[in-house]
């Protein structure tokens, strides 16, 4: 089981927005069973997927696709009776700054791969740093080369690169990648969540999907 983690250490930079389309992405082969957890308090993750509020902590719901399950868990409790329940093949894990221990906590596994969003915040540069920081941390403390993909959204790429650039001695043995940059549209991309539409649906944006799945598959 594949465990995708899309996080950051500051709220508005378009984490849940990604975690979103990584399931979509997954979602694409049919023969992927995927489950994503949204651990938000503001369940935006619950409510893209299956178009509804989360009828309750821990309630697994359908979603627009059939391969595709989503649960609210803003508390992080374990899902292991979840997980057991049935076989996923990826989960998707909507999670804001990461602990330790926390993601292991949750899904009774590492995580295979670490997706970090960059939009057009300053704060979002200013922040990475410490994002990257507890990654490693959390890396460390597991014993785990955790592969990092940080995923520019709108962000200009050569300041994104020079962020990364100061971020060096914070990174410790993780694998950082930057993969290539999704073209920031307000429209489409910053809306999707409140317009319940994958940006790839929007002509133009098509090349979305293959931008993410390739990322995917480079984990």
């Amino acid at each position: 089981m594949r465990v995708i983690l899309s996080t950051f250490n500051k709220g508005g930079v378009g984490k849940t927005t990604l975690a979103v389309h990584l399931a979509g992405a997954l979602a694409e082969d049919p023969f992927q069973r995927v489950l994503l957890v949204d651990c938000v308090d503001q369940y935006d993750s619950v409510n893209f997927m299956s178009g509804d509020s989360p009828e309750g902590k821990l309630k697994t719901l359908n979603t627009k696709y059939p391969n595709v399950s989503v649960v609210w868990n803003p508390e992080r409790e374990s899902l292991r009776k979840i997980i057991g329940q049935s076989q996923y093949d990826s989960v998707v894990l909507d999670l804001n700054s990461p602990a330790k221990d926390t993601v292991k906590a949750i899904v009774n596994a590492q995580p295979t791969g670490v997706f970090l969003p960059i939009n057009r915040q300053a704060l979002a540069l200013g922040r990475l740093k410490d994002t990257l920081a507890l990654v490693a941390a959390m890396a460390e403390h597991t014993g785990y080369i955790i592969p990092v993909v940080i995923v520019p959204l709108g962000s200009d790429i050569d300041s994104v690169n020079n962020a990364l650039e100061d971020c060096r001695d914070s990174i410790g043995s993780l694998t950082v990648k930057l993969s290539d940059p999704i073209a920031f549209d307000p429209e489409h991309f910053e809306n999707s969540l409140t317009n319940g539409r994958f940006v790839w649906e929007y002509q133009g944006c098509e090349y979305v999907k293959p931008l993410l799945q390739s990322s995917l598959s480079s984990i």
